[in-house]
């Protein structure tokens, strides 16, 4: 009897178990850092590593108004990787620091289980002023004078 019952809900058991795909995140480098001037950009790399078998959906977001991220989200194939452009920019000088936080997951059916990984990598920017090109003409001044001085204080000997 107890054969019975098992060779009848066999079916029901397979279609219940399913599948697991985990997929496995690795981020590269581990942090970035970034110098600019006012007004500019810088752009650096970020890899994303999926080291799962299973194809995974990532997503790449910015705590910082000064990072911008492309691509932010996308499809990656199990044991491949996909590069970000991560760009810093900055209208104030000073230091500012952020986080990137990496997502890596596999979208489940009715029948999978879904197991999503994170990662954070953090940023430093630092934005310095502009140079002013009036400092130009005045260092060029500043030199004549000290030249003529000493000219001048030469011939007076």
């Amino acid at each position: 009897m107890n054969i019975a019952r098992l060779i009848y809900f066999f079916p029901f058991l397979f279609a219940l178990a399913g599948s697991a795909a985990a997929a496995g995140l690795g981020v590269s480098p581990s942090s970035l850092e970034f110098s600019l001037e006012e007004g500019s950009e810088v752009s650096r790399q970020l890899v994303v590593y999926n080291t799962g078998e299973a194809p995974a959906e990532f997503s790449i977001t910015a705590s910082s108004r000064h990072i911008r991220v492309w691509p932010e989200s996308g499809k990656i194939g199990g044991r491949e990787a996909v590069a970000a452009r991560i760009t810093a920019t900055g209208n104030r000088a000073g230091f500012f620091d952020g986080e990137i936080a990496v997502s890596l997951g596999n979208p489940s059916a009715w029948n999978e289980v879904s197991l999503s990984l994170g990662s954070v990598v953090p940023v430093r920017i630092k934005i310095t002023k502009t140079a002013a090109y009036a400092s130009v003409p005045v260092g060029i001044l500043v030199s004549a004078a000290v030249v003529v001085t000493g000219l001048a204080a030469y011939y007076t000997l």
